[in-house]
């Protein structure tokens, strides 16, 4: 069959070989950290074929180890101008922009590289991060989400969201972040008792009543709830079911001697 075959195999030019072998040493050279010797050889490459992306690429990885971010920009910028489609070249551009500082071009790289891959959470970071930098909050909660739906709920995650909801003075916002939680796993005590401390910390105690008991409800042995709810109805002027949930409290071995003291 290949005998019959009309087509001709691609004529390598001496050239393309020189080139090639020039790569290749240079990736030896990379791989064995003597970046003076893969610079030469990638420069060299460069010269004979100004279009060769990969040499650019490999260039700007090498002046980037040397913390020499702005010639690693000059090349990774030829590198996409060469092959646009090609994701590792934009996605070096972005790290490269974070080193420089410059977040807003950090910001637009990232941006382009998230709608080529869309579902890759270590570019979805990247372009939080880039976000977070530049004060944009909101959008930064936005990825965030995004990386939960493909990754799940993580407390890092979550905590930074609730940060960033209080730092606009958003408590509702940042109580919704544990709603979520909440309607995901409604017999985990924990969240109801973290968006009642939202609420209690910024002075709306009404608010974080029904989180307390419903999380009471659902462990009513828990001594950190039962301490909350005494404080709540002690404030409420509601002595005896104040000393019912104090004494709840004082039968657990979590709440530190040092809180039961002053009761």
């Amino acid at each position: 069959f290949a005998q019959k075959s009309n087509k001709k195999a691609p004529v390598i030019t001496p050239e393309e070989r020189a080139i090639s072998v020039q790569f290749a040493d240079g990736l030896k050279y990379y791989y064995s950290e003597n970046y003076k010797d893969a610079e030469q050889k990638f420069q060299n490459v460069i010269a004979h074929n100004v279009s060769h992306a990969p040499a650019h690429y490999m260039l700007a990885q090498i002046a980037a180890t040397k913390k020499d971010y702005a010639s690693a920009e000059h090349y990774l910028k030829h590198a996409t101008k060469i092959d646009k489609d090609n994701i590792w070249y934009w996605a070096a551009l972005g790290e490269v922009m974070e080193n420089k500082g410059d977040y807003a071009s950090a910001e637009k790289t990232w941006a382009k590289v998230c709608a080529m891959d869309g579902k890759n959470e270590e570019y979805l970071l990247h372009y939080a991060e880039a976000l977070l930098h530049q004060g944009k909050l909101t959008e930064t909660i936005h990825t965030f989400n995004k990386i939960e739906t493909l990754i799940g709920t993580t407390e890092e995650i979550t905590n930074a969201k609730v940060e960033m909801w209080l730092y606009m003075n958003n408590v509702k916002g940042a109580v919704g972040e544990y709603d979520k939680l909440i309607k995901a796993s409604p017999s985990n005590e924990t969240y109801y008792l973290k968006a009642a401390n939202i609420y209690i910390s910024n002075n709306m105690t009404d608010k974080a009543f029904p989180y307390l008991e419903q999380a009471a409800a659902i462990n009513p042995k828990n001594g950190e709830i039962q301490l909350m709810l005494g404080n709540y109805y002690d404030a409420k002027g509601d002595k005896n079911a104040a000393f019912k949930a104090w004494l709840a409290a004082f039968e657990s071995a979590e709440v530190p001697v040092e809180d039961k003291m002053p009761i």
